[in-house]
């Protein structure tokens, strides 16, 4: 009976999919800030970046860098400028790594602005879940709420 259960339960979480979301984890560490990027491979992978990237053959270097032209971070008011550090796909995610040096270790405000994704999904959702000292919360952002101001 017990198997019967576990088998249910696996079989109905695995058969959802939640689609049309990507996850922003922004997390402080000293003096930088990293972003965590989750996204689900097969919305990625149908994507039209062309002419300006093969999404098939370079994946993580067309996604990377729509979200940097459609995502901007903005700490105590001054632009934060994300680089690519590692990514790789994990169970059918594509997980990307970004960092970016802040000016000062203090963070008294926090300005968001995401508008990646949504020129090729209608529906698609941002989430952005913040551990940044002074900032533990998590938002959902969508193309008619496409940013958050925190102080």
């Amino acid at each position: 009976m017990t198997t019967l259960i576990a088998f249910i339960m696996l079989t109905l979480t695995t058969s959802f999919h939640v689609g049309e979301l990507a996850e922003y984890y922004i997390s402080q560490e000293g003096n930088s800030l990293q972003m965590k990027v989750v996204l689900e491979r097969a919305d990625i992978l149908r994507l039209d970046f062309k002419p300006d990237c093969d999404v098939l053959k370079t994946t993580a270097l067309c996604v990377s860098k729509h979200i940097s032209e459609n995502l901007t971070l903005e700490v105590n008011n001054k632009l934060l400028q994300l680089e690519l550090g590692d990514s790789y796909t994990e169970h059918d995610h594509l997980i990307l790594f970004f960092t970016g040096e802040l000016l000062d270790e203090k963070v008294k405000s926090l300005n968001i602005k995401n508008n990646c994704f949504y020129k090729f999904y209608n529906d698609y959702r941002n989430r952005i879940i913040l551990d940044v000292e002074g900032f533990k919360s998590s938002y959902m952002l969508t193309a008619e709420k496409n940013s958050i101001h925190l102080e």
